[in-house]
């Protein structure tokens, strides 16, 4: 096994320890995009003590449309942010740092993104942020939530 892919496993695995109360306490509910332009959600629902499971749409015209399911779930030792976009494989995101309120998963393999964030400000607002190398630069986009109910 190459160090690097070491280092990263075992970040992975000390940054689970604490992670899982938080997160569950903190991302259950209906959350929206701020946006003038489109709705956008985000709903998660605790399953047990070690999923949550999640699904982002848009309401377009009245109509809503599902662009992917989510889930947080422990995956053997390892605690995992999946996105399934619709008519997509899905994508695997390792827990890598869980501190003050904020989460990252990260995934080098992946092609875009290959981090997600999720920063809670406070119990009301989510700023989620993806990362990584698009076409040979680094993209950064981000996205602000608030809580719905």
């Amino acid at each position: 096994m190459s160090p690097i892919k070491l280092v990263f496993l075992l970040v992975v695995f000390f940054s689970a320890i604490e992670a899982q109360e938080k997160i569950f306490d903190l991302i259950e509910g209906q959350w929206k995009l701020k946006t003038n332009s489109f709705e956008a959600y985000e709903d998660w629902k605790v399953k047990d003590k070690t999923e949550l499971t999640g699904v982002s749409y848009s309401i377009e015209k009245d109509e809503q449309k599902k662009t992917e399911d989510l889930y947080i779930k422990k995956v053997g030792k390892f605690w995992t942010y999946i996105a399934a976009p619709k008519n997509q494989n899905p994508a695997l995101f390792y827990l890598t740092s869980s501190k003050n309120n904020r989460f990252v998963f990260e995934n080098p393999e992946h092609d875009f993104p290959k981090m997600i964030i999720y920063n809670f400000v406070d119990e009301e607002t989510i700023e989620v942020t993806i990362q990584g190398e698009e076409e040979g630069e680094q993209k950064k986009i981000g996205f602000t939530f608030v809580k719905v109910e």
